[in-house]
């Protein structure tokens, strides 16, 4: 006897929405990234060019992935915030200073840091 098929076992990937919106956007600004690179790298004649673009699309990576951690959840293992505030004693020293705890500042600092990251990419460029 066969067994019945739930609701969403008919899909070849199992994904939900929010998933497939997310891969999108993941492939979407891979090929724009690529396609600025390639015709940046094409229409700049010197080489030290070159290594500032290189540089410069390092740059954003990195901010990226500030983006990535600064979206996650508090009980993710890659939540490097929630690292820092458990292996680190920042939470006197924030509380003295900012009257917030470890976790609570920590975000802040990063958004500042990516931001800046982003503005040096774009200088660079």
């Amino acid at each position: 006897m066969p067994v019945p098929k739930t609701a969403g076992q008919n899909r070849v990937f199992n994904i939900s929405g929010n998933q497939a919106l997310a891969i999108f956007q993941f492939i979407k600004c891979v090929g724009l990234g690529l396609f600025t690179y390639y015709f940046l790298w094409r229409h700049l004649a010197e080489k030290s060019a070159h290594s500032l673009l290189l540089v410069s699309m390092g740059c954003f990576g990195v901010a990226m992935g500030l983006d990535f951690i600064e979206g996650l959840e508090p009980e993710h293992p890659l939540n490097i915030y929630t690292w820092l505030d458990d292996y680190t004693n920042l939470d006197d020293w924030t509380l003295e200073r900012f009257d917030e705890n470890a976790y609570g500042t920590l975000p802040h600092f990063s958004k500042s840091l990516e931001e800046a990251i982003e503005m040096f990419a774009h200088t660079l460029i």
